[in-house]
């Protein structure tokens, strides 16, 4: 990961407004919630892979530094893994 990539995740981390949780259901078919911090986001993700081991759900940080109108989501399990 170079510099700038480094840099862009700080700006977008330190900007963090909430937490969502996406899971796919199916052809164009997502359930998504929302959480105020990372904790309960990843307890959901983790109760709802002990029910359905099998289920495509992702921890996503919904971010919107001050320098952007629109919000960004990173997905948290792919952070640091470019």
């Amino acid at each position: 990961m170079n510099e700038a990539t480094k840099q862009y995740e700080a700006e977008l981390f330190a900007n963090v407004k909430y937490y969502t949780t996406t899971q796919f259901l199916g052809r164009g078919k997502y359930d998504v919630k929302k959480f105020d911090n990372l904790p309960e986001a990843t307890n959901h993700r983790e109760k709802q892979m002990v029910q359905n081991p099998h289920a495509k759900i992702m921890v996503y940080a919904v971010c919107q530094p001050p320098n952007r109108t629109i919000p960004v989501s990173m997905p948290m399990t792919e952070v640091g893994k470019y």
